[in-house]
């Protein structure tokens, strides 16, 4: 099992996750800092991870009215000290030098540094190379790409002959300059945007996003580096929200006061233990289990084998549940007979007569309990007797019942808890019998307040019983020793036990989180704010498109999520090629697809079992309704979910909505990327009338270039190559420009189309009305929009 090392700890964090630049954490008492104070206040966008702050100094250069200033502590003078940021231009300089970054020594200016990026036939620089300079001394790093995050981390050490400044430019080193001048003597203040000096005003503001800016009191090591830039842009410090692939969750206080928690994957960060014990009931043959990289599946702690393997032909059973908060209050059943189920999709399933003991009593003051089940039935069949506690979760019931407390499944489809010597119970709806449900209770020991929740939102409030409670030790999940018939039936997937009542807001974050028994690729990164894994946090291309770019789209066609939401993340429909159901699939932001959003539902490997899946709908993305489709199953190409692209064998293509394609003489970007193209010419987009000068609209490839065909007035360019991704985008007023790989290859300057929005088509182009040429080989995706897309939007389109 790998895991992100754990990176040296930061003096400063600047990660902009909250619209008032104060999710400032200060992680060493002797350097205090003050909130960032905002000149014309930056806007936030969606960064390397979760959110970063946008510099929008649209005349850069001269003057700057979009940065950000802050003031360190007046003693802040380390021996050496190092800074590391993400920074993504959306601008490459054209008039004068833009400065992200700039320390200053308040006005005397002898020891101030910058970090910035220089116009064309600047020096240094040249428009492309970022640079440090100092002390008349300037470092080049690795000429840089407009919209591409980059990652530079700046070291200085003090010596005889001033500061050595190194450089690293995505973890690797770049080089070192001396600057004559001591700049680690005493740097009083920071400005981010632009270089601004007390006094003197702000000059060089930059056009660029930052993200993840770290100060240290001290000189990193290489190796420190390298973690640091591993962390792509997430800090698991005590910052403020988080992503949880849908959206920013904000805010969120640290977790604390854990009792104990339980989950059939890993949750907790600071845990590196197993995650359940299981017996294989071929042999009763027991071993542990922990999670892969990807925090999504289980396999064996040693030896990492999955459990589908390990079990072979044979069924598991829960031996251990491990507790992952710590505190070694592990769930045990060492009976054969007596052991829970396990299923590694809907976790350990408790039954009449199965159960798991606690090694406590359960004690119960204030609290706050999470948890993610599925109730399939409902045991206790009398909701009258409240004598005894109904199915529980964790049933605590004491002979003379002054201090019983249950958690418990008090009805079918309920949720609730129960305490006091008279077994009082309040409870809420759940999702149902057979539903996975994420319900949460609260309890005020003084005042005997509970409420309760289902998923996010306000909770229902009840009062019962005050003061401390507890059951016999050892208590149990899911059986109740003192009472009569308290057994469960339910599949757990996850509890969570803090020792305070935690706030709505926690509470509607973990929930937003957990919206399914197991979370796939859960922070693999280390994305996770506090304690909790959230999310991994994966922009789409929708969320780093500008408003302009995003509402031109006309069709947005991929295998992974591109959407704004997860909601709209649909991707194909598939034909079972054995069966001939079809189903359609949702796909997240790594190309996993599966029934459900966020990787929920069926995955579409168990779905076809073996059978080939042919795509009847490729659905657009984009908000539209443009879905390209085929009907004629002959025809319908094939999904390869290993490789995460579509294969157009010979004759397989789709059809799109007349119009899809801009037509007549309207302004279009119109992108895509491949894998291999086996035939000579071949078709990607195909619009209009064949035939017909200035008639057509379409993608193609002929012999080893490609070709956008306006039939008779054509643009072609480049050179063919397996995974090449190809862009056309025509603006009225100046013709059209072709682009491979990003890169601009040519151009024509004709302005007169008149191309029908008829015969619009993936993977083939009509003529005489009939189905002409074919693409034979595979696509990763196509886009389309009805605009000449800013050069911004483009890569971002291109790099999805």
């Amino acid at each position: 099992m790998s895991f992100t090392s754990r990176s040296p700890q930061p003096t400063l964090v600047w990660q902009f996750q909250s619209s008032n630049v104060e999710t400032i954490t200060g992680l060493a008492p002797s350097f205090s800092t003050t909130s960032g104070s905002l000149t014309s206040a930056p806007t936030y966008v969606t960064g390397k991870s979760g959110q970063a702050i946008s510099f929008s100094n649209e005349t850069a250069g001269a003057g700057a009215n979009s940065y950000i200033t802050y003031s360190l502590s007046s003693s802040f003078s380390p021996t050496s000290f190092t800074w590391a940021y993400w920074v993504n231009y959306r601008q490459i300089p054209v008039q004068s030098f833009q400065t992200p970054l700039y320390f200053t020594d308040s006005l005397a200016s002898t020891t101030d540094f910058v970090i910035a990026i220089g116009p064309a036939g600047a020096v240094p620089g040249n428009g492309q190379q970022p640079f440090i300079f100092g002390s008349g001394s300037f470092l080049l790093a690795p000429a840089l790409s407009q919209g591409v995050w980059r990652h530079f981390c700046i070291v200085l050490t003090p010596g005889s002959g001033g500061s050595t400044a190194t450089w690293y430019s995505d973890g690797t080193l770049v080089g070192s300059t001396v600057f004559t001048n001591n700049q680690t003597a005493t740097i009083n203040g920071m400005s981010a945007g632009a270089r601004f000096i007390p006094g003197t005003g702000a000059s060089e503001g930059a056009i660029c996003y930052v993200d993840d800016l770290r100060l240290f009191n001290r000189a990193l090591t290489a190796a420190e580096v390298q973690t640091v830039y591993a962390s792509q842009g997430v800090y698991a410090g005590n910052i403020t929200s988080y992503n949880t692939g849908v959206g920013i969750v904000s805010p969120i206080t640290g977790v604390v006061s854990m009792n104990r928690v339980y989950s059939i994957q890993r949750v907790n960060k600071t845990y590196s233990g197993n995650i359940i014990n299981l017996r294989r009931s071929s042999d009763s043959a027991n071993v542990d289990f922990v999670t892969d990289s990807t925090n999504t599946n289980l396999v064996t702690a040693s030896g990492g084998q999955t459990l589908s393997s390990w079990l072979g032909a044979g069924t598991a059973n829960a031996v251990i549940w491990y507790d992952q908060s710590g505190n070694g209050r592990n769930l045990v059943q060492t009976t054969n007979t007596l052991q829970p189920g396990f299923s590694a999709t809907t976790g350990v399933q408790f039954r009449s007569l199965l159960y798991m003991a606690f090694p406590d009593n359960c004690t119960i003051t204030d609290g706050t309990i999470l948890t993610g089940f599925i109730q399939n039935a409902y045991l206790r069949g009398n909701p009258a007797d409240a004598w005894y506690f109904q199915d529980g979760i964790i049933p605590c019931e004491l002979p003379g019942g002054a201090n019983d407390w249950g958690l418990l499944l008090n009805g079918s489809a309920k949720f609730g808890v129960g305490a006091g010597p008279s077994d009082a119970q309040c409870s809420i709806s759940t999702n149902g019998l057979g539903a996975y449900s994420f319900m949460t209770a609260t309890r005020v020991s003084s005042t005997g307040a509970i409420t309760l929740y289902n998923g996010t939102g306000s909770g229902s409030a009840f009062t019962l019983a005050t003061g401390s409670k507890n059951g016999t030790t050892p208590s149990y999940m899911g059986y109740n020793q003192p009472g009569n018939m308290q057994y469960m039936n339910a599949d757990m997937a996850s509890l969570f036990w803090f020792d305070d009542v935690k706030s709505g807001t926690f509470i509607s974050s973990v929930a937003s989180t957990f919206t399914t028994q197991k979370v796939p690729n859960l922070d693999v990164a280390g994305n996770g704010v506090i304690q909790f894994w959230s999310r991994p946090i994966v922009p789409t291309l929708f969320s780093n498109l500008s408003t302009q770019a995003r509402t031109a789209a006309f069709g947005a066609y991929a295998l992974k999520s591109v959407a704004l939401n997860a909601s709209s993340s649909l991707a194909i429909n598939v034909r079972n090629g054995s069966t001939s159901a079809t189903s359609d699939f949702y796909a997240d932001t790594n190309g996993n697809l599966t029934t459900g959003i966020n990787g929920s539902g069926q995955t579409i490997s168990s779905w076809l079992g073996g059978a080939t899946g042919y795509i009847t709908t490729w659905y657009d993305q984009s908000g539209g309704s443009n879905n390209a489709t085929q009907v004629t199953q002959a025809s319908q190409p094939i999904i390869d979910y290993t490789n995460k692209w579509i294969d157009f064998k010979p004759s397989a293509y789709f059809n799109l909505p007349n119009g899809t394609i801009p037509y007549i003489n309207s302004n279009y970007t119109m992108s895509s990327r491949h894998n291999t193209i086996n035939n000579n010419q071949a078709c990607i987009l195909g619009s209009g009338a064949y035939g017909t000068v200035n008639g057509v609209n379409s993608l193609e490839k002929n012999a080893s270039n490609y070709v956008q065909y306006w039939w008779g007035n054509d643009l072609s360019i480049g050179t063919y190559a397996t995974g090449n991704k190809v862009t056309f985008k025509y603006d009225n007023t100046v013709g059209r420009t072709g682009y491979i790989n990003g890169s601009s290859i040519g151009t024509n300057s004709s302005t007169t189309r008149n191309s029908t929005n008829l015969y619009n088509t993936i993977a083939c182009d009509w003529r005489s009305g009939s189905a002409g040429v074919f693409l034979n080989g595979e696509l990763y995706y196509v886009n389309l929009f009805n605009i000449a897309l800013s050069d911004t939007d483009r890569i971002f389109v291109e790099n999805q």
